[in-house]
């Protein structure tokens, strides 16, 4: 349902947020929002994901409520669509989460870890391929995910990166406001291929991308709201 996807979703989510604040309207921006996301990502078919109407909710809860980062996180092979506040900071490490215990780590905005999401990132050594992302820079990097597999045991993957540069777009979404450069990374290992796609602004922010959980849970779109 997913498999072509790419980062043109920018078009499409870039609906003002700004009213997803305290100003009057606000749920009805937030909605529209979030309904052009599921069908940015579903292809217009929106069976089996959740009410955008309850998601759109969360988002502008949120916003509204918190000064932190808040993501709208998609797992379209598990019908996962919600709002993700941010909970924690370690260092360079933010983590989101949810009402329902739903939680992923980035770092610089690349995904580190998930939680609750089934056959989970348990985590990931991304300081390579990262520098070369936020970077907006091509060439080749390794990484480390190690995810859960259907016998709930860790296994771990390390392959060999390749990142390139693809279109400039603009992203306007609440208060990012910039133009954005479409990074691409591609990597294969052990008959494992998949390819990560990230909207990288020039200070070297990440605010949108898609990124690889695990060969059973695919591929997580991660979209700031702030």
């Amino acid at each position: 349902m997913i498999s072509g996807m790419r980062m043109a979703l920018g078009a499409a989510l870039c609906l003002g947020l700004a009213a997803c604040g305290n100003a009057p309207g606000r749920d009805v921006t937030a909605t529209s929002m979030v309904q052009a996301i599921v069908s940015a990502i579903t292809g217009g078919d929106e069976s089996g994901t959740p009410d955008a109407n309850v998601v759109a909710g969360q988002a502008a809860a949120a916003l509204a409520n918190s000064d932190g980062q808040v993501v709208i996180l998609s797992i379209p092979e598990r019908d996962v669509l919600t709002a993700l506040q941010q909970i924690e900071r370690n260092g360079e490490y933010v983590t989101f989460g949810s009402s329902d215990r739903r939680s992923l780590t980035l770092k610089h905005g690349v995904l580190t870890a998930t939680r609750g999401l089934g056959y989970d990132l348990m985590s990931a050594d991304v300081e390579e391929v990262s520098r070369l992302i936020r970077g907006r820079s091509e060439g080749a990097a390794r990484r480390i995910n190690r995810y859960l597999d259907g016998e709930n045991l860790t296994r771990p993957l390390s392959p060999w990166c390749q990142i390139k540069l693809g279109p400039t777009t603009r992203v306007d979404l609440g208060m990012i406001r910039s133009d954005a450069v479409t990074v691409l990374e591609s990597c294969a290992a052990d008959g494992v291929t998949f390819q990560n796609s990230y909207l990288v602004t020039p200070n070297g922010r990440i605010v949108q991308s898609r990124q690889w959980i695990s060969p059973l849970n695919g591929y997580v779109t991660i979209q700031s709201l702030r």
